[in-house]
C-alpha cells in the first residue's frame, strides 16, 4: 500500500517541517504507478512528494474515500472523455459544489408557468431536455399550493429562498432530488455527471486553495 500526503499551497508556505499542516489531504493506492499518474495529471512538483510505503493489510479508516480510482470525465474544451486519476472523496465534493452552484439557478419565478406564452414555453422545453435538470419552482407548488410565488425574481438565490420561507413547510426537497441525481451518477465505469473543468476548478480552489497556480493545474490522459 502506497500513500501520499500534502497539504494545500497556501498552508505550505506557513508550515514548518514536520507540521501537522502538510498532512490535512492524502491519496492511496495499492500500485505506485497510480500514485503517480495522480500527481502527473494534477501537476504535482515530483521531486517535492514523498512516496510512503504501508503495510499491505493496512486499514485505515479512510482509505474507502481516498483510494485512488480512474474517473471518466467530459471536457467541454476538448470535447473528448479523460481519464483522471482521483478519489471518491474529490469527486464527491467537486459534485456537491456543482449541485450548490446550479440550485441558485433553478428558481425561476411564476412567469415560468406561463407556458402559454410561447417564449416560456420554450424556456421549459429546453429545461425539460437537459439532463438531471429541473425547474424547483414545481415542486415548490407541488409541496405548498398555496404559496405566493409573486415575490421570486431571477436574482432570488436559494438562501434567500431558505430565509424567507424557513417557517413554511418546504423541506428543500427539491435541492435533495438535485443532489441524489448527480450521486448515483457518480461511477468510475461510466462518465461522470460533471465535468473535467468543474473538477478542476473545484480541486485548485479546495484543494490547491491558490489561485495563481489556477493555470498549472491540467491532465495528460
Amino acid at each position: 500500500m502506497y500513500r501520499i500526503r500534502f497539504s494545500p499551497y497556501s498552508k505550505q508556505n506557513k508550515a514548518t517541517p514536520n507540521d501537522d499542516n502538510l498532512l490535512c489531504h492524502r491519496v492511496y493506492s495499492i500500485d505506485d504507478q497510480m500514485i503517480y499518474k495522480f500527481m502527473l495529471q494534477h501537476k504535482f512538483d515530483m521531486s517535492a512528494v514523498t512516496i510512503e510505503t504501508l503495510p499491505n493489510d493496512y486499514d485505515g479508516d479512510d482509505l474507502e474515500y481516498h483510494t485512488l480510482q480512474e474517473y471518466q470525465m467530459f471536457s467541454n474544451t476538448t470535447k473528448q472523455i479523460h481519464r483522471i486519476v482521483t478519489t471518491s472523496e474529490y469527486v464527491t465534493a467537486a459534485t456537491e459544489t456543482v449541485v450548490e452552484g446550479l440550485s441558485d439557478y433553478l428558481i425561476f419565478g411564476e412567469m415560468i408557468f406561463r407556458r402559454d406564452i410561447p417564449f416560456i414555453n420554450i424556456v421549459n422545453k429546453l429545461i425539460d431536455d437537459i439532463p438531471m435538470i429541473f425547474a424547483f419552482d414545481y415542486d415548490i407548488l407541488d409541496g405548498c399550493p398555496a404559496c405566493d410565488t409573486s415575490y421570486f425574481n431571477v436574482k432570488k438565490d436559494l438562501e434567500q429562498f431558505e430565509q424567507e420561507y424557513e417557517n413554511s413547510d418546504y423541506d428543500l426537497s427539491s435541492l435533495d432530488d438535485l443532489y441524489n441525481r448527480f450521486m448515483f451518477k457518480i461511477n468510475p465505469t461510466q462518465r461522470l455527471p460533471i465535468t473535467l473543468e468543474a473538477y478542476v476548478r473545484y480541486f485548485v480552489k479546495h484543494v490547491i486553495t491558490f489561485s495563481d497556480r489556477r493555470d498549472s493545474l491540467w491532465v495528460k490522459s
